[in-house]
């Protein structure tokens, strides 16, 4: 057999939160009462609370932040990446069931984007990501098309590079998958801010 030789870094990583989330979770139903269904990306009556407050920064959240900064931080070391701050400049929900489903997109110059399944209903659907290496096996007979599934559980963390396109599959149960996304940049300027911390 072949050993592999990696050349490149791994794109997506993925990691499990012990905590509870109870509280985040009524939180995040409550606010999703009186959201609009179809709301950008969001498809099949999926909901999402993008422009509506920053949930990564509310106190139902603060463990499970104070828990992932360390490990983001050492991420960013592992792939080398110029020390910076580590700043979150955005953050939302989204809830999808009965065949609720989220469009293709990425998240435009953002470092590192975070996906976090805070509640993840068995058969309720996985996220895939847009191969970019498809166009370089042109001429390969590929058994896989242009998409990679990556399975996840309740309370899996995934965090990828903001320009990796993706989408998520429909959720065909009744029971509500529940997403709390975020953007991460590495600001270069000096500034005191810390991830987590920012606009406190």
């Amino acid at each position: 057999m072949f050993d592999a030789v990696e050349i490149n870094k791994p794109l997506v990583h993925k990691i499990n939160y012990p905590g509870d989330l109870s509280e985040a979770v009524s939180k995040i139903r409550k606010q999703l009462i009186t959201t609009k269904p179809n709301v950008g990306v969001m498809s099949g009556g999926g909901k999402t609370t993008v422009g509506d407050g920053l949930p990564h920064t509310w106190p139902e959240f603060e463990e499970f932040m104070l828990w992932l900064k360390p490990k983001v931080e050492q991420l960013w070391e592992d792939l080398d990446l110029t020390d910076c701050d580590l700043q979150v400049m955005k953050s939302w929900c989204n809830a999808t069931k009965n065949n609720a489903y989220v469009t293709e997109h990425d998240h435009g110059g953002c470092h590192f984007a975070v996906s976090f399944y805070v509640r993840k209903p068995k058969d309720s659907g996985n996220i895939e990501f847009r191969n970019i290496q498809k166009e370089l096996y042109a001429n390969y007979p590929m058994h896989r098309q242009g998409w990679i599934e990556v399975e996840a559980e309740e309370q899996d963390l995934l965090i990828f590079p903001g320009f990796l396109s993706h989408r998520v599959q429909p959720n065909t149960t009744d029971q509500e998958r529940i997403v709390l996304s975020f953007n991460i940049h590495g600001v270069n300027n000096h500034s005191p801010v810390l991830l987590g911390n920012e606009g406190q």
